[in-house]
């Protein structure tokens, strides 16, 4: 989460969406503040959507899609800031920056 914070704020071009799966918005919100952690577009998934419509069979697990929505890479496993680094330019060379929409909310996915 912190190689994802930080990217974050060093990439304003790209929109960073954060999905915790099956926690309360009390522990979700407990964790941030214990690890003074600042996220945009935080969602909570309590039932577990986003893994089953990303094919994502373990977790972390960290989704790239191009400008137009489209998921063009899987990353399983933690992410280090040199192999983010490397997946970001990669996606923004071959498929331009996405629009970043920021929005300070946590929402729960129905």
């Amino acid at each position: 989460m912190p190689v994802l914070e930080q990217a974050q704020r060093s990439t304003p071009g790209v929109a960073f969406v954060f999905a915790n799966q099956g926690e309360s918005a009390e522990k979700v919100t407990a964790y941030l503040k214990a690890e003074s952690l600042t996220l945009q577009n935080m969602l909570l998934d309590p039932a577990g959507s986003v893994a089953a419509a990303a094919n994502a069979p373990g977790l972390p697990t960290t989704l790239f899609f191009d400008a137009t929505g489209k998921l063009v890479e899987r990353r399983m496993g933690e992410l280090y800031p040199a192999t983010l680094a490397q997946r970001l330019e990669r996606l923004l060379e071959v498929h331009g920056a996405p629009a970043a929409t920021p929005n300070q909310t946590t929402r729960e996915l129905q």
